[in-house]
């Protein structure tokens, strides 16, 4: 989902596993991620993400946020990464990045991850996490 409220755009979606390959300058998802099963509960889980980020051409670098929040809103994680335009000239001003986002998981939840710029929600994924007696 990207959001048209600000002159950065974004999305997001969680994978299995998501590995950049720098010869060919592109990233590569293993097991794009609806829900994750978890074998019991508490559990540290972890996903890998994949932020595509779109700048106003006026735009060279911002600040974004990413979090991960319980169904209750709760924080379970946050970063701050300071992002900037990588893409060759030519192309739409923006960048990619990847990242393993760790998160203590204490019962069956819908997660919410989402991509903030100063308290705008830039994108949004949901990530259903259920115990492997769920399945």
């Amino acid at each position: 989902m990207a959001s048209s409220a600000s002159s950065l755009k974004a999305s997001v979606i969680a994978a299995r596993e998501i590995r950049y390959d720098p010869e060919l300058r592109t990233h590569h998802l293993n097991h794009v991620l609806n829900h994750l099963t978890v074998p019991t509960f508490p559990f540290i889980a972890s996903c890998d993400l994949l932020v595509k980020l779109t700048f106003d051409n006026r735009e060279s670098e911002t600040q974004i946020e990413i979090q991960v929040k319980d169904d209750d809103h709760r924080v379970l994680f946050s970063v701050l990464k300071e992002v900037r335009n990588v893409r060759q000239s030519g192309l739409p001003s923006g960048c990619d990045l990847s990242l393993r986002i760790p998160f203590l998981i204490e019962r069956e939840n819908l997660l919410s991850v989402e991509v903030k710029r100063a308290n705008d929600t830039l994108a949004q994924y949901d990530l259903f996490v259920r115990g492997i007696s769920n399945e």
